[in-house]
């Protein structure tokens, strides 16, 4: 039977602490030393799927959809050289939203030379047909051809497409008077609050040609309440027969 000696006892524990304590040593160099896997690191790590992309990351660039732009127009709302710009697009992306897009919206003349330029920024949901709303855009005593928009940046996030869950109720149309109106009522079906409900109303002619746009913002929806909003143009449409309205939240 194999006796240990005090002695032998004593240099086995030191060398038992000595090992533990290179190992805490060890381990602490490595998390303090190690960089930190990050998105801009130049490494495909954490749960990316390329350097620098997809999973936690934004998304690669070869996995997003360009925007759809349907078309972009102008709408005169006074005399003295003012129009209303607006774009109707969708995001063709189901699984990413746009929490920046940064735009330029260019108006020319028929000679094909520019106007005016007025820079903006929007969001787009995923999944999500939006419209970009530039009102009252001045031009003094030119007058405007066509309208272009310029999309020169867009950050984008991975997120699935969901509907906002607000109804609309009701609609009344008074667009034969001299100041058009929209009226509207629309309800928050879900135990959530919506902040910032931006709301769009289109005007059609009976082509389907869309020949005005309004737009107001909701500061709050709060659960299951109920809201009326008003949509106004300063002069007659004449031409307007019926109304589409576009309903999101920019929380």
């Amino acid at each position: 039977m194999a006796i240990f000696s005090w002695g032998g006892r004593r240099q086995f524990s030191m060398i038992a602490i000595l090992a533990v304590f290179m190992f805490l040593a060890v381990g602490s160099a490595i998390y303090y030393f190690y960089p930190e896997q990050t998105c801009f690191d130049k490494a495909q790590n954490q749960d990316e799927e390329d350097i620098d992309c997809g999973g936690i990351c934004t998304p690669c660039k070869e996995q997003v959809r360009d925007f759809a732009v349907f078309w972009t127009r102008f709408f005169k709302i006074r005399e003295e050289g003012a129009y209303d710009i607006v774009a109707f697009v969708e995001n063709r992306n189901q699984f990413y939203a746009a929490k920046n897009i940064r735009y330029a919206i260019k108006l020319y003349d028929k000679e094909n030379i520019l106007i005016s330029v007025k820079e903006g920024r929007s969001f787009a949901n995923a999944g999500e047909r939006f419209v970009i709303f530039e009102p009252n855009f001045g031009v003094r005593n030119r007058i405007p051809a066509r309208a272009i928009l310029d999309i020169r940046e867009v950050d984008w996030i991975t997120k699935e497409s969901k509907p906002l869950p607000v109804n609309i109720l009701k609609k009344d149309l008074f667009l034969s008077e001299t100041f058009p109106r929209v009226e509207i009522l629309i309800k928050n079906k879900v135990a959530e609050i919506f902040k910032n409900v931006e709301a769009t109303a289109i005007l059609y002619d009976v082509s389907g040609d869309a020949v005005g746009a309004s737009r107001t913002v909701l500061n709050t929806l709060d659960i299951q309440e109920e809201a009326r909003l008003n949509f106004t143009w300063p002069q007659p449409i004449p031409q307007a027969v019926s109304v589409e309205i576009y309903l999101r939240s920019g929380q």
